[in-house]
């Protein structure tokens, strides 16, 4: 007889996985979970909604390289980067997949913010931002790669209300 709780658990690890991967990108960039989702055609970004998510995110790449840009670990630069990584982790592993990815995002932007300031040299801060986008992206797109569209009527509320 097999054990059922046993049996899911390498799947549920590879969730939790793949929700870790998008944390640790969406750390990084803080649009890069965002693309990934409207990418695939999930998440809240379907249709036209998601060239909007695309524009966002060439302007945060743009942003990102002005030394003038706010901190990553600012209020404002947590936000998203918790916000956006929590939805994709969602996506692919439920509300452990939102705890891990939004985790991973800070420990990402504590990371990446604490390497980016030890960077002194204009040019390489900039080779340094243009490695982030690559690993970011990278990372997002290889966690959501396997999340295929689904028809709006399976993300439909069950019991709208009245």
């Amino acid at each position: 007889m097999t054990n059922p709780v046993a049996d899911e658990a390498p799947e549920r690890r590879g969730q939790l996985e793949l929700a870790a991967l998008v944390g640790l990108g969406g750390g990084l960039r803080s649009f890069a979970p965002a693309v990934a989702l409207a990418h695939q055609g999930v998440g809240p970004f379907p249709g036209a909604a998601r060239f909007i998510v695309f524009g966002a995110a060439a302007g945060e790449m743009i942003a990102d390289k002005q030394p003038n840009m706010p901190s990553r670990i600012s209020p404002r630069g947590l936000t998203l980067r918790i916000g956006f990584s929590g939805l994709a982790g969602y996506e692919l592993a439920g509300w452990s997949g939102v705890a891990t990815a939004a985790a991973t995002a800070v420990a990402a932007a504590l990371t990446g913010s604490h390497v980016r300031t030890r960077v002194g040299d204009p040019v390489a801060q900039w080779v340094a931002a243009l490695a982030e986008d690559a690993t970011s992206y990278a990372l997002v797109l290889a966690a959501t790669h396997h999340v295929h569209r689904r028809p709006l009527s399976s993300r439909a509320v069950s019991n709208p209300p009245q």
